[in-house]
């Protein structure tokens, strides 16, 4: 049984068993609710009082969310419609070249693979890029070979429009809004770019055709990219009919095909060639599986002092109690003397502490959105190191705010 239907139920016969006892005799009862609605300013000060607890752990929860919202929406932009990766690794960790046949192959097999969607060719290489008009330089690129024909989505043009990359010459190059950023390139710019190829050093002149948006292709890997195409870059490492790099899109679409990536891995595999020793990447699960257990241990931290948070406030729950008692030991004594028992007393009492804690559930729930808020807007830049630039939004679910206001209560 899940763990909040469990808690749910808890809090729930918890609830319920208070009201049945206090309510056995209607006139305990009576009393707690009256006395609730009748001293207002006591009400807000114990509602205050005991919010603190609800809100925090609240505030926990609805953080964990949105850091997992944060972190699908980093992965889902930078990789786009990638879900796996096929290449060649060689010991230095660099990706190997190999015939574009191996691609061929696949998508000609299309039919035997039912998981995947689309198949593309790309070399990608990393490279230093001198724009010539301003003279800036970028040492570390991404420069990517690309058949326009078939590599998975599109880039976004300055001006909204989707584009599959087709019609640009051998000499002409996209660049992203990243790249164009650091080199102060525009359309026009003539762009040096030095490679380390497989066979040696090798350099390649071409002009700035267009800049495209930091989304779609334009985003991958959030790096700062230029996209030539493929026989363009296969011509300036002297290494024609090759790739290093196939790229694989899921049935389910950008935000679930990763979901079938060890479908997809099975699939595949009994397809390659061997040798060479193929490698298969499930990249986009493989980053939200990491990205997800770096952020659950981080949101365990922010719980776990929520925990610490709610052993205070049972303390002070205990010390608000005993003030009350305190404050009323007179209308006690006359209740006391005009019959009632010490079981009703404490039932009256039972029936006037639910409705406190109800109260500051619901209000420590909401009051727990407002402090996560303060929270994300506080982070650097708002956004945490690794997500891209992606800004941190509040984000929560009905479960999240549940969870925290059954642990509050």
């Amino acid at each position: 049984m899940d763990s909040d239907l469990v808690l749910l139920l808890l809090v729930t016969g918890v609830c319920l068993g208070v009201l049945a006892w206090s309510g056995r005799k209607r006139f305990p009862l009576r009393i707690g609710v009256g006395n609730f609605f009748r001293r207002k300013t006591q009400v807000a000060i114990v509602v205050a009082g005991l919010l603190i607890g609800t809100a925090i752990v609240t505030s926990s929860f609805v953080i964990q969310s949105t850091f997992g919202f944060t972190i699908r929406s980093a992965v889902f932009r930078s990789l786009d419609a990638v879900d796996e990766t096929i290449f060649v690794a060689s010991p230095d960790g660099t990706q190997l070249s190999f015939p574009i046949q191996v691609f061929h192959n696949l998508d000609a097999n299309r039919s035997r693979m039912a998981d995947v969607a689309d198949l593309a060719p790309r070399y990608q290489i990393g490279g230093a890029i001198i724009d010539n008009n301003s003279q800036l330089f970028e040492p570390t690129a991404n420069v990517i070979g690309f058949d326009s024909d078939h590599d998975l989505g599109s880039f976004i043009r300055s001006d909204g429009t989707p584009w599959n990359g087709s019609g640009i010459n051998l000499t002409e190059a996209i660049i992203n809004e990243e790249l164009s950023d650091a080199i102060e390139a525009d359309v026009g710019d003539a762009l040096l770019i030095q490679m380390g190829g497989p066979f040696g050093p090798a350099i390649l002149n071409v002009t700035v055709t267009e800049v495209v948006q930091d989304r779609g292709r334009g985003a991958w890997i959030d790096g700062q990219n230029l996209f030539v195409r493929l026989e363009t870059l296969q011509a300036a490492l002297q290494d024609p009919g090759a790739i290093n790099t196939i790229m694989v899109a899921n049935v389910g679409g950008p935000t679930e095909g990763y979901l079938r990536s060890d479908a997809v891995v099975q699939q595949i595999e009994r397809l390659l060639p061997f040798p060479p020793s193929f490698t298969i990447s499930k990249v986009k699960a493989d980053t939200i599986r990491i990205a997800t257990e770096d952020v659950d241990q981080l949101s365990q931290v922010f719980i776990l002092l929520s925990f610490f948070t709610i052993v205070a406030g049972v303390l002070l729950i205990v010390n608000i109690f005993v003030m009350l008692a305190e404050e009323r030991k007179g209308e006690m004594g006359v209740a006391r003397a005009l019959g009632m028992r010490r079981a009703n007393l404490v039932q009256s009492f039972a029936s006037e502490g639910l409705l406190y804690a109800l109260m500051s559930s619901l209000v420590g729930t909401f009051t727990g959105l407002l402090v996560a808020a303060v929270i994300l807007w506080a982070s650097p830049r708002g956004s945490p190191p690794g997500f891209g630039g992606t800004p941190l939004a509040s984000q929560w679910t009905g479960s999240a705010l549940s969870t925290g206001s059954r642990f509050g209560s």
